[in-house]
């Protein structure tokens, strides 16, 4: 052919589809069994954040380790309650009802 075509048909004649293009492989091989190995990039995770199964033991130790907890807190707020009214008497001369 000695005349080319004008530019807007021989951009249409040039292009090619997308479907023909190969995508880039990245980050892939493929071992000598034939098995293909790749590396993925995820971000860190917060393993104590993320919730998991959890045994019957775990369940019972945290429930115990609760219940000590508020045992503990009951007795301490005994403790100032009991101050709190020493105090009241002594300035007060009387206790609360």
């Amino acid at each position: 052919r000695t005349e080319f075509a004008t530019r807007d048909i021989w951009n249409i004649a040039i292009k090619q589809p997308g479907a023909n293009k190969k995508k880039k492989v990245k980050n892939f091989s493929t071992n000598m069994f034939g098995e293909t190995i790749g590396r993925l990039h995820l971000e860190k995770q917060e393993i104590e954040k993320m919730g998991g199964k959890k045994g019957k033991a775990l369940k019972l130790a945290e429930k115990i380790e609760k219940e000590e907890q508020g045992a503990q807190l009951e007795s301490e707020l005994g403790k100032e309650k009991g101050e709190l009214q020493a105090e009241f008497k002594q300035a007060y001369g009387y206790t609360e009802s």
